[in-house]
């Protein structure tokens, strides 16, 4: 198995080696790569968001979650599997 600085030398080869009319679209790759990792701060950036929901309305969607959906809910139209 290689280490980390083995992997880093290899990838800097080949970067060298790309030809230049390639280069963007190596960098909107390695930009791709860069900000998959900020879907968690995506994720958290929403805490906090309800704090100040009033309470009917948090019962609303949380105790009366189930029989909500039950009066909303539609019934299928199966000619469409057909």
């Amino acid at each position: 198995m290689k280490t980390e600085a083995e992997i880093r030398n290899t990838l800097v080869r080949k970067v060298l080696e790309i030809p230049a009319k390639k280069l963007n679209l190596l960098s909107d790759f390695v930009s791709k790569l860069e900000n998959t990792g900020s879907k968690k701060s995506d994720i958290l950036s929403f805490s906090g968001v309800w704090s100040d929901i009033d309470d009917s309305v948090f019962t609303d969607l949380t105790e009366k979650l189930s029989q909500n959906r039950q009066s909303t809910r539609k019934p299928i139209d199966e000619s469409i599997f057909n």
